[in-house]
């Protein structure tokens, strides 16, 4: 029960800050914005990771636990690669250099994994237990 509502505020906290701009929670700690947004990207990440190894019921739900699992571990790699990447004083030179495929996904495409996180976070929130398979 626990990783069920971890998963869905992480999801939905990661995919808010992603997609949209108005929305920027690490500002409400002024100074530690970087760090706030790690340890939230971990986190989001360790917790889909989790939902691997802890499956609630007895069979795999695919919205119920898959679904949320991959979402929350590609929104926190996604956030963490933002944050590391946020760097003002060098636009033209980022921090992190990625694999041209991985900067496409992870960086160019950080607004549609959040809107992913969200839609999933929803759906995962109304259905917890809804079997595709």
């Amino acid at each position: 029960m626990q990783f069920y509502f971890l998963s869905i505020f992480f999801n939905m906290l990661v995919g808010l800050s992603l997609s949209v701009s108005g929305f920027k929670f690490a500002e409400l700690f002024p100074g530690k914005e970087k760090i706030v947004k790690i340890i939230v990207g971990v986190a989001a990440a360790v917790v889909g990771f989790l939902k691997f190894i802890f499956v609630s019921g007895d069979s795999w739900y695919v919205t119920g636990d898959f679904l949320p699992a991959i979402v929350g571990i590609a929104g926190g790699l996604c956030y963490i690669i933002d944050s590391m990447d946020n760097n003002t004083e060098e636009a033209e030179n980022p921090k992190v250099k990625l694999n041209p495929f991985f900067e496409t996904v992870f960086v160019k495409g950080k607004k549609y994994i959040g809107i992913v996180c969200i839609v999933t976070a929803v759906v995962h929130f109304i259905f917890p237990t809804l079997s595709i398979l």
